[in-house]
């Protein structure tokens, strides 16, 4: 209403309605808008039509007849309580209404379930490993690679020292089993790692 004030001023003090428009940054839609109190677009309906299953003649009823079935379906405890399977439930009993004018009844009625809180997922924080020295965190990476000559993979093992990036053992092999896995560790402990005691799974 600011702006609207200041068109009407400066009009009257001579200035064109077009420059006045300009100064202040309106419209003229802007300015001549009257606003009418109401939400805009088409006012709810109260009746909704319903087909008689036995005369197949289709009739205006009132929308309380509406919330009456929407309250005996959802006493129904085999019968899901959502307002799409509700919308579908009284299609099926003939009523021509869609699911934004069931939603809308329920709504007005309180007649809609709570909404379902689904508790967050713990999702993991710290990606990234940070060793601060070597031989301290160690990785193991197994790929495959196709082998154009033998028409077929391979696979390539590899264990790493993640602090320095350094490979501590890889092998080549086409099957890659858990007796070469076992292997590979027994290397990089026995090479690394003698000094101290190192407990190695049981590969059966």
């Amino acid at each position: 209403m600011e702006k609207e004030n200041l068109v009407r001023d400066y009009m009257g003090q001579g200035l064109l309605r077009d420059q006045c428009l300009e100064i202040v940054g309106l419209s003229k839609n802007q300015f001549y808008y009257q606003a009418k109190g109401t939400r805009p677009g088409k006012s709810p309906t109260l009746t909704t039509a319903w087909r008689n299953p036995e005369t197949y003649i289709v009739h205006q009823v009132d929308n309380q007849e509406v919330v009456k079935k929407v309250v005996a379906i959802k006493l129904d405890p085999d019968h899901a309580n959502w307002y799409q399977m509700i919308t579908i439930t009284l299609k099926i009993q003939g009523f021509y209404i869609n699911h934004k004018k069931v939603y809308r009844l329920m709504f007005e009625h309180l007649l809609l379930e709570d909404e379902v809180k689904v508790r967050g997922k713990d999702y993991v924080k710290y990606r990234r490993v940070a060793p601060i020295r070597p031989l301290q965190i160690i990785e193991m990476d197994i790929k495959y690679v196709w082998v154009y000559e033998e028409k077929k993979y391979a696979f390539v093992l590899t264990i790493i020292d993640t602090f320095t990036r350094y490979v501590l053992h890889w092998s080549v092999g086409y099957s890659m089993k858990g007796e070469q896995i076992k292997q590979a560790w027994e290397f990089v402990v026995a090479e690394y790692f003698q000094p101290q005691r190192w407990h190695l799974m049981n590969w059966k």
